[in-house]
């Protein structure tokens, strides 16, 4: 039986679905990215934190290989170039991520304001290592660059970088998260008065965090990270054709925790 191989981020590593990341990053003309209707790339999974471990399922080229991670699950294959990582024994610990506290939570959100959405990023910053393993054969213009260097955060990447990794990372998890506070057959002004910073409304697609007693953030296709009002955030969820909820998660935020 062949060992098992292991390699751990050493940078933000992109967690890709397919192993033909030069068709992803480059296509037949060398600058082209392959977007959907929307603008966006939907090849990308996740970008996996410095420290995250992977192990090896096989290589699929010379820098591609088949991984899987405890950090992302996933129903699809998933695939890292190695570049952005090293190799480790199998007794190396996995990633181990801390919770900040909620303040330091929501001063972080605050910061993101205005940052660009980004499908699959949660790594503000953007990785420009990806410019130089996949380069655009000719200029590109600067929303190709921040969708080609992962530059901005998706929706549930918001809250998963404000937390350093420590909540699921899909919404599909999220709507599961922590404990669900009751909202149905309640007045818009019952929900906001039980509503605490932190709280999540969420849906299979989407996540709102609420911020303040007024105001909640959101990473929101075509504008990136913004604040809005509360009671706009809940009208908007509860037009959508499935339905949200509301998840308490944060253990400063269950501190004199109101009966609903």
């Amino acid at each position: 039986m062949r060992e098992k191989r292991f390699f751990k981020a050493k940078l933000p590593t992109p967690i890709l679905s397919t192993p033909n990341w030069h068709d992803v990053f480059g296509g037949e003309t060398g600058c082209s990215l392959v977007l959907n209707e929307k603008g966006f790339l939907l090849s990308v999974e996740t970008i996996a934190l410095p420290g995250t471990k992977f192990e090896v399922i096989q290589q699929c080229s010379t820098h591609i290989y088949e991984i899987k991670t405890t950090d992302y699950r996933s129903s699809c294959k998933l695939f890292i170039d190695v570049r952005f990582a090293q190799e480790v024994s199998s007794n190396a610990p996995d990633r181990i991520p801390h919770l900040p506290r909620a303040h330091e939570i929501l001063k972080k959100l605050e910061e993101f304001q205005g940052i660009s959405y980004v499908w699959g990023g949660n790594y503000s910053k953007g990785i420009p290592e990806i410019l130089s393993y996949y380069p655009p054969s000719k200029p590109i213009d600067d929303h190709i660059r921040n969708i080609w260097s992962f530059q901005g955060v998706d929706c549930s990447g918001l809250l998963y970088e404000a937390t350093h990794g420590f909540t699921p990372r899909n919404t599909s998890e999220l709507v599961k998260y922590g404990l669900e506070i009751p909202h149905r057959e309640r007045s818009t002004e019952e929900i906001v008065a039980n509503l605490r910073p932190l709280d999540l409304i969420v849906w299979k697609g989407h996540v709102i965090i609420v911020f303040s007693a007024t105001s909640t953030i959101q990473s929101k296709e075509g504008k990136g990270v913004i604040f809005s009002r509360i009671e706009d955030s809940l009208k908007i969820a509860a037009e959508q054709a499935v339905p949200f909820y509301i998840r308490r998660w944060h253990p400063d935020c269950f501190q004199n925790a109101i009966s609903l």
